[in-house]
């Protein structure tokens, strides 16, 4: 009688329930009508891990870490075993898959739906096949181990054989019976086959288990038994093959020898339910799991050696003397007899009184405690393998290593999967190019962000690319080689920002060489390949530098003349990725760092890309996304999480771009998955950075957690300053001000919580001495007296630094000016001309390094542009000061003194002691001119400096400003240069009078302005052509403003009478009062006036 099982529990909600263990037997993961994935440690589990994959799942299969469910949604998922997240869609069916399995690799998956198709979809790559013949949903599929065969069973009571090279049916059998769904169906007619070698196909029948022979495709024979009482449901293969599982739709279970057809156990679930599913542990032989329709899950423990063990103890409990009875000496003599394969398998005959010799063998060795050897050996005759199963117990244990980590495919970042047939080949700041591979179109489309850089395009994917990336200039494509055609792979650019006709260009990649990522940059491309190689190409398509990688590439990206590349650098810790990254710069300063790329644990790299001002982002599967920190030694700093922003654990988020300067990071949400469809087009949303401080739930967590935010987020700018590129002064200025409000706050805090110490470690952050000052304060309002003290010697401390910095920085300057004496001096020896430097190029003594009490007052209440400009005129004064060589040291060659005055002098006085009211000028004063050939010989090339907007000149020059006015605007030689005046201004300073006297209505003066505006319209295009000429004219003189030439006229008409001496008075009078009126020129002034000069000269 069969023996009862009672070891079942709940699983899932009543309905079709699937059961499979992982690759090593440690995990069981169940799926049911509830949509939910179960992972179980073993049946006694009570805190089962749950994982949500849609409204109903029908089947489940595991391989390689993940686990694959057919949901409602007619696809097919995969999704990861450790934490559950979502890994990408393997196929689509219009209505739900009802059965699938993988290849022993994993790498091949057929599968079968109620839409009478079924597909054999390679793992992580597009290619699929279809299977087209039935007539009605598939109840099961079957892949044969050797991958020449599939077998599918259907509801119009078919089996069928395909050849998975063709795709065509090379055998039918009638065997079921019909029905037009599954829900309908008497059976779900799982069938197998035998493991390994494939020899065998196993089909579920009308109370047997038929087999048939492979090529042949004839019975080879049947399995009955007294215990198969109504149709047979699921048979499952044991992993080595010796063993079969036979399940009814009565609740019966049988284990059977499938060598002998021998049935080994029977037994009979509680509730007589019918058992839907099976699964053998990987790990023991002796262990089964099952599932039945109403969502329990059973086990059976020690399934084969149940009933050896039952004969065994009968053995051992008869008397010795029987061992040697007549009955048993002739049953010798009968199993001495030769044993035929044909007795064996092909013999009909199940009958309980047939001999087995290797039983009998068992039989009378095992009461002297033998083990017999001769039954471990394979028959010579029968060519079958009759040894008897041990148990686990008496084998030796086998330690097993860790497991090998597959290493990461290479992607293209900001794409989804291959295997999609519709899929974003590219998503970034530009635009996004998406890939339609599906049976009735192949196609890519090209969409701009911005409409106005090029048009949307649509075209034809006959090559097959399979890679794209774009920028604002160009859209490169990229296909992988293909054996069948024999085609290269091969890099296609349309570059719609040419100026000629040819708006695309290809090159193929030599043999041997797939192309595995690309990504373009400013006027140039880049390709990694197979064999490890990165290859440039200019935009217009030519070739450039190539260089290899230490490692198999995993995905690359550029933004302007940086790349970044990501490869592997080894093999990582079990289910760790080990990567690593260079960054260079393709122009300019080639400057190479590498290093490695920190993952997530357990996690794989999934974006890699620059922020929109370029810096580099990683990120990685947990959600958890990184910055490379230029301020901390290029590490990598996480930024934000993003699973915490999603609402359930199936939810992630897709990066589309980042920004700094706002922070700012653009996602597409996936809900329970882990990439967005196509149709309808995914909306873009934003979510704020949050770096993982501690105790960011306080205010002093919060400040921290901002302070740094902003310090990290600041780093593009003095990538800038070191790359000279442009960029606007209020947005330093503005995240300066975000760091020090936070530092502010910080400190504040401290003080409040008496720690003073904390306070002062605060003010070592703190960046100027503004904001010193203003802690200082603050601690001296607070009755921190001790605190106001110490932050007081910090800035001290922290001036003196910036004063030997820019000392340093003088000593600099002042080895690069003596270079260019020396360049100058060479020039001048070959062309024989003489030029000096001005002996008085820079005070001797340390005067003009001194500032007064006075101006340190007014430093304390400048406000902080002030500051900077007090900083950078400092820095001009410094610059200009000369140590007098020794007295044997050789007079350095100068310009030798001319009449001819420097047309930007604006006073320089004849004292060297007396300090100048502009800073910055008497570096104009040193240099005199001799001859246009010195012009020539002595050209000086500036470097490229950043443009930056400057403020007016601080309340720290002024006072000393005014204090020498006088006596600088003595020695004023040039007048400053005035505003041009326009043609309507010389126009309406003629006709003004006449304006007057034609329209007394028009009193006031804006008025008259209007009126004068509408006479200049009227006038015709010579007349007005003329007062343009006019206006051109060397310092123009109107009525209304006269030049200095008219004024010297009046004064000399006026004064003709008048003595030499007394005019001469009177004219450096009206000198005076002129040059006091005058406004000294800026610093940022001085600065371009000075670039000009020796770009001049």
């Amino acid at each position: 009688m069969p023996k009862q099982i009672d070891t079942s529990r709940y699983a899932h909600n009543e309905g079709h329930t699937d059961i499979c263990f992982d690759e090593i037997g440690s995990k069981v993961l169940t799926c049911g009508a509830d949509g939910d994935v179960r992972i179980w440690e073993n049946i006694d589990d009570d805190d089962a891990v749950s994982h949500r994959v849609g409204e109903k799942a029908y089947c489940i299969t595991c391989k390689d870490g993940k686990y694959y469910t057919a949901v409602d949604s007619n696809t097919i998922t995969a999704h990861t075993v450790a934490d559950g997240s979502p890994d990408g869609i393997v196929t689509r069916f219009t209505a739900p898959a009802n059965h699938m399995v993988l290849s022993e690799d994993g790498t091949q998956m057929l599968a079968g739906a109620s839409d009478f198709h079924i597909k054999l979809v390679k793992i992580g790559t597009s290619q699929q096949k279809t299977f087209t013949g039935h007539e009605a949903p598939i109840l099961s599929v079957a892949l044969d181990p050797k991958g020449e065969y599939a077998a599918s069973s259907s509801c119009d009571g078919t089996v069928k054989i395909w050849q998975i090279s063709d795709t065509t049916c090379v055998k039918t059998f009638s065997l079921l019976p019909k029905c037009n769904d599954v829900s309908l169906s008497k059976t779900l007619c799982r069938l197998c086959w035998s493991p390994k070698t494939g020899k065998y196909l196993v089909v579920p029948g009308d109370k047997e288990v038929l087999v048939y022979e492979r090529d042949t495709w004839e019975m080879a024979f049947k399995i009955v038994d007294k215990s198969i009482l109504q149709l047979v449901n699921v048979v499952e293969f044991s992993p080595n093959g010796q063993y079969l599982a036979v399940a009814c739709v009565d609740g019966s279970l049988s284990i059977w020898d499938f060598a002998f057809r021998d049935c080994l156990n029977r037994m009979q679930h509680e509730n007589k339910h019918t058992i839907c599913s099976l699964a053998w542990n990987p790990r023991s032989t002796n262990q089964i799991m099952f599932c039945d329709n109403h969502g329990q899950m059973g086990v059976v423990e020690n399934a084969i050696e149940s009933e050896e063990k039952t004969n065994d103890e009968a053995v051992a409990s008869n008397d010795y003397d029987s061992l040697f009875a007549a009955d048993d000496d002739d049953l010798l003599l009968s199993a001495t007899a030769p044993i035929s394969k044909k007795n064996i398998i092909d013999s009909e005959d199940d009958d309980s009184e047939s001999v087995d010799l290797a039983k009998l063998k068992k039989k009378h060795s095992a009461a002297f405690g033998i083990m017999d050897e001769d039954s471990r050996d394979t028959d010579a005759q029968s060519g079958l393998n009759i040894k008897e199963t041990e148990a686990p117990v008496y084998r030796p244990a086998v330690p097993e290593g860790p497991k090998l980590t597959p290493l990461q495919r290479p992607f293209q970042s900001g794409s989804s999967p291959l295997h999609l047939s519709e899929r974003y080949m590219v998503w970034n700041n530009t635009g996004i190019v998406r890939q339609y591979n599906t049976e009735d179109e192949n196609s890519i489309d090209i969409e701009f962000h911005d409409t106005a850089t090029h048009h949307a395009m649509h075209m034809g994917n006959t090559a097959g690319h399979t890679m794209a990336d774009m920028s604002a200039e160009a859209v490169i494509l990229a296909c992988e080689a293909d054996p069948e055609e024999k085609t290269n792979s091969k890099l296609v650019c349309m570059h719609f920002g040419t100026w000629d006709n040819a708006k695309e260009w290809t090159v193929l990649m030599p043999d041997k060489e797939n192309i595995q990522a690309i990504t373009i940059g400013d006027n140039w491309v880049a390709v990694a390949t197979s064999l490890r190689n990165i290859r440039l190409f200019t935009l217009g398509g030519v070739q450039r530098e190539i260089f290899t990688i230490p490692g198999a590439v995993v995905t690359m990206a550029a933004h302007s003349n940086q790349l970044v590349v990501a490869y592997h650098t080894g093999q990582g810790a079990p289910g760790d990725q080990c990567l690593s990254y260079i960054h260079l710069h393709i122009s300019g300063t080639r400057t190479v760092k590498d290093g490695r790329l920190p993952l997530s644990p357990k996690a794989t790299l999934t974006w890699l890309g620059f922020s929109h001002e370029g810096t580099p982002f990683a990120a990685d599967s947990s959600g958890v996304i990184r910055i490379l920190n230029r301020k901390f030694g290029d590490t990598w700093t996480q930024v934000v999480n993003t699973k915490s922003h999603a609402k359930g654990k199936s939810d992630s988020f897709w990066i589309t771009g980042i920004t700094e300067s706002p922070q700012q990071l653009r996602c597409i949400l996936c809900k329970g998955t882990t990439y967005p469809p196509t149709l309808p087009r995914p909306t873009v949303m934003l979510l704020p950075f949050k770096l993982p401080v501690c105790e960011v739930q306080s205010e002093r967590g919060q400040a921290e957690e901002n302070y740094w935010r902003s310090q990290v987020f600041s780093g593009h700018f003095d990538y800038w300053v070191s790359q000279n590129l442009y960029f606007e002064e209020p947005e330093r200025d503005q995240a300066k001000m975000a760091e020090k409000e936070a530092l502010m706050k910080l400190f504040a805090l401290s003080c409040k919580a008496d720690r003073e110490f904390r306070a002062l470690e605060i003010c070592e952050l703190m960046p100027d001495q503004k904001t010193l000052q203003l802690a200082i304060k603050y601690a001296a309002k607070s009755r921190h007296l001790q605190l106001a003290q110490r932050i007081g010697e910090v800035a001290q401390r922290k001036q003196e630094e910036e004063e030997a910095a820019a000392q340093s920085m003088m000593g600099n300057i002042e080895e690069d000016t003596q270079d260019f004496r020396s360049v100058i001096n060479a020039s001048n020896s070959q062309q024989g001309t003489q030029n000096t430097w001005s002996s008085n190029t820079a005070p001797s003594t340390a005067d003009d390094v001194i500032v007064d009490d006075n101006e340190t007052m007014e430093e304390e209440e400048m406000d902080e542009e002030d500051a900077d400009n007090a900083k950078q005129s400092t820095f001009v004064t410094l610059k200009n000061k000369k140590v007098e060589p020794p007295s044997n040291a050789t007079p350095s060659h100068g310009f030798d003194s001319q009449t001819r005055k420097n047309p930007f002098k604006i006073g320089t006085p004849k004292s060297a002691s007396q300090p100048t009211s502009v800073r910055g000028t008497s570096v104009f004063d040193a240099m005199k001119k001799v001859s246009p050939a010195a012009k020539k010989a002595s050209p000086i090339i500036q470097p490229k400096k950043i443009i930056k907007k400057k403020g007016a000149q601080g309340k720290i020059f002024q006072m000393k400003k005014a204090k020498n006015d006088e006596t600088e605007n003595k020695n004023t030689d040039s007048p400053v240069a005035e505003k041009p005046v326009s043609a309507f201004q010389l126009w309406l300073d003629a006709n003004k009078q006449t304006l007057e006297e034609e329209n007394p209505d028009y009193s006031g003066e804006d008025d008259l302005t209007k009126l004068a505006t509408q006479e200049w319209r009227k006038l015709s295009k010579e007349q007005r052509q003329e007062w343009q000429e006019k206006a051109r004219g060397p310092n123009p003189g109107t009525p209304s403003t006269p030049n200095d030439t008219d004024k010297k006229r009046k004064r000399d008409d006026e004064n003709l009478d008048a003595s030499p001496l007394s005019s001469k008075v009177k004219d450096t009078d009206i000198e005076q009062n002129d040059s006091k009126k005058k406004k000294p020129l800026s610093q940022s002034t001085n600065s371009k006036l000075a670039g000009f000069a020796f770009g001049k000269s």
